[in-house]
């Protein structure tokens, strides 16, 4: 399974980033481009202790039971139900979130694991490589959502 402590796995996310184009609209979902760049940030923002997160209340009911499903081989479906962020007035820059986004992908690629890396804020206790899988599959994800 890929991860982000692979480096020609986050060679190939990031060659894909860099083929993202501003005006591509999603395949499914609301977010334009440069919104989604700005989100796929988050996750890297709470594993290097720059946004506190707490578990939310679904995913203290539901998070263990979908760990197994978020963490299989298969792809994830389009259309997944995610956690609402914060709205920001107007329109983030496209080429700042990318650089900033390909800048959180090689800093983490290049990171040592974490002994003790933070509670995800839906899945809970996640290892490091774990959350290497995750933010993988997160950002592949939504990469996928703009054919990139």
């Amino acid at each position: 399974m890929q991860d982000l402590f692979d480096p020609a796995d986050a060679r190939r996310l990031l060659d894909r980033l860099t083929r993202l184009d501003a005006r591509q609209r999603p395949l499914w979902g609301r977010m334009s481009a440069a919104q989604m760049l700005l989100h796929c940030q988050d996750p890297f923002d709470v594993y290097f202790g720059e946004r506190k997160s707490r578990q939310s209340f679904a995913g203290l009911l539901f998070g263990r039971l979908a760990k197994k499903r978020f963490f299989s081989p298969e792809p994830w479906p389009p259309n997944l139900p995610g956690a609402e962020g914060p709205r920001l007035p107007g329109e983030p820059s496209f080429e700042n979130e990318r650089a900033r986004l390909a800048t959180q992908i090689y800093r983490f690629s290049e990171s040592s694991l974490l002994l003790h890396p933070p509670q995800h804020p839906f899945f809970g206790r996640l290892t490091a490589q774990e959350w290497s899988r995750f933010t993988y599959r997160h950002v592949d994800y939504h990469l996928r959502q703009f054919g990139a």
